[in-house]
């Protein structure tokens, strides 16, 4: 009984037999990159809709609690008699702003309670009635 020498040491070399391992296979759809130009832009000015609308959103919120945004160029002449001014220098009217006195208080209020605002709330609810009051 003679050896062979073939070179193998005696191992076959089979094919590996798959095993069920359950995993779905590999996807073949691209998730990174791939789109379009047009589509790309139409991504962003849908964003830039998006963010356009919540700013103006926020800021119909914020008009409708703190009163609308205005800008009142006064003169430099001695208005005295016409109104009582505030804290900054400026002329508060009365007869223009029924609004003006609710509105100051909050502000003051603000300015010392700055780390809790939920204490201005008393101030907040008599500004809004004094808003929905007009």
């Amino acid at each position: 009984m003679g050896r062979r020498r073939g070179g193998g040491g005696g191992f076959s070399r089979k094919a590996p037999t798959a095993r069920g391992s359950g995993a779905p296979p590999p996807s073949t759809r691209r998730t990174e990159g791939g789109g379009s130009l047009l589509g790309g832009v139409a991504s962003m000015i849908g964003q830039g809709m998006m963010w356009g609308a919540g700013s103006g959103i926020g800021h119909r919120v914020t008009d409708s609690i703190m009163g609308p945004r205005t800008i009142a160029y006064e003169s430099a002449q001695n208005n005295a008699e016409e109104g009582a001014s505030s804290s900054n220098g400026a002329v508060v009217d009365a007869r223009t702003n029924p609004c003006a006195g609710p509105m100051e208080l909050f502000g003051k209020c603000l300015e010392q309670n700055t780390d809790n605002v939920a204490q201005c709330q008393a101030f907040a609810d008599l500004l809004t009635s004094c808003k929905r009051d007009l």
